[in-house]
């Protein structure tokens, strides 16, 4: 670990921040319960892959779901309606909070 300049805390190395473990195990795409299977088919459509955020929300079903409802109808739906400049502020807000947590996923 290394100091965050200004921060007061310590950064992850970059071999933790490359890839880093999550403390809650991630349901893999393939075992996942079938109540999740239309949100990994879901985001399989929609960016080619099921991210790992989406892997871990999977151990409850409800909040897999109500956050895919999130990501299609404001942020997906703000791209699809040309709200170009929106959804760039709601990608900067992301990654801000992700630079302020030391996280990259």
């Amino acid at each position: 670990m290394t100091d965050v300049p200004g921060s007061g805390r310590a950064a992850a190395s970059h071999e933790a921040m490359a890839c880093p473990s999550t403390r809650i195990p991630l349901i893999a795409p393939g075992s996942e319960p079938p109540e999740v299977t239309p949100v990994y088919e879901y985001y399989r459509r929609a960016v080619g892959v099921v991210p790992r955020y989406i892997q871990l929300l999977a151990h409850v079903p409800a909040i897999a779901n109500s956050w895919m409802t999130f990501d299609r109808d404001v942020k997906i739906g703000a791209l699809r309606g040309g709200e170009t400049e929106r959804v760039r502020f709601q990608v900067l807000a992301i990654l801000k909070t992700s630079l302020i947590n030391v996280c990259n996923n």
